[in-house]
């Protein structure tokens, strides 16, 4: 096996695309001030040099901006699969997003023997939820891979709508969502829309999701508020309730956007206004005095 040094042009990472750990700073460090030490290993294929092993040193090196990589070439009769897993066992096994990604890598038949090399069940429609699982986006499979969910947590948790799983981990910035609160929360919804024929964008305004979002407080704190509103809303009587004062308000025709506390915490109804005139000020108490509206919106305040 001999050392040879090639640009960083010529080699194909497709092998290690499976990866999706970070390089470390220590690597970055290590090889900044010192150089690739450690050759990366390849095999030809096509004329390519086709990496098996130093997946993370060449990822440095092109983050670096090293234009040459030091490298030695295998000779193996093993099959790239076998060849891969055996060098790299531990971190494909280290979380099942890593396994299905390897078989999506190394382009594997998705049949018995695959799936027990890498650990994972084989049943008749594998192959379909694997599928779905590789169409999700970089971001949404790198948080499966962190939180360590299984392959039936990931099947469970997009079965019904990925739509919803991506929406709401789109907000995981703000709510720094755990394993276990994240699937509670895109469960939940998912109950809630099938349950009473609501759009996500509606339990978002029911559950009080911008404003809990955008207040100055930690991650921790939105997050356990969030989930205390979706719990309340998952209560089919609070939901009906909250419905009862929604129609009640629509009913009122008043130059005003109309709120109230949809947890039913706090009774009473916001009324909210800007007046830039005389005229509209006059509008406004005008249509207070209305016998009919002051009707109306006793009527919603008994509601809440």
């Amino acid at each position: 096996m001999m050392m040879l040094s090639s640009a960083v042009d010529a080699f194909n990472n497709a092998y290690g695309s499976w990866q999706m750990d970070s390089v470390s700073d220590t690597l970055l460090n290590s090889i900044q001030s010192h150089g690739i030490l450690v050759p990366i290993s390849c095999i030809k294929t096509d004329d390519s040099l086709t990496i098996i092993d130093g997946f993370k040193r060449f990822r440095a090196a092109k983050h670096l901006k090293i234009t040459h990589i030091p490298y030695a070439v295998v000779t193996t009769d093993l099959p790239p699969e076998t060849l891969i897993f055996n060098l790299h066992q531990s971190q494909v096994c280290s979380s099942a997003m890593h396994k299905i990604r390897f078989l999506s890598a190394l382009k594997c038949t998705i049949d018995s023997e695959h799936m027990s090399m890498v650990g994972l069940p084989y049943y008749s429609h594998i192959k379909k939820d694997i599928a779905k699982i590789t169409a999700l986006p970089e971001s949404a499979q790198l948080f499966l891979h962190q939180k360590g969910f299984s392959l039936k947590e990931m099947v469970n948790l997009i079965h019904h709508s990925p739509d919803v799983f991506l929406t709401v981990l789109a907000s995981d910035p703000f709510f720094n969502f755990s394993k276990r609160t994240l699937d509670h929360v895109v469960l939940s919804i998912i109950n809630l829309m099938k349950r009473h024929q609501l759009t996500i964008q509606q339990i978002f305004s029911q559950t009080q999701y911008s404003e809990i979002m955008n207040k100055d407080i930690t991650a921790s704190q939105r997050l356990t508020q969030w989930v205390a509103c979706i719990n309340q809303c998952e209560n089919p009587t609070l939901l009906a309730h909250q419905s009862s004062i929604h129609d009640a308000l629509n009913k009122i025709e008043l130059p005003a956007k109309l709120t109230f506390d949809t947890t039913l915490e706090h009774a009473g109804v916001t009324i909210q206004t800007t007046i830039n005139s005389e005229k509209e000020l006059s509008d406004f108490t005008s249509a207070l005095s209305n016998t009919r509206l002051k009707k109306q919106l006793l009527h919603a305040v008994s509601l809440t």
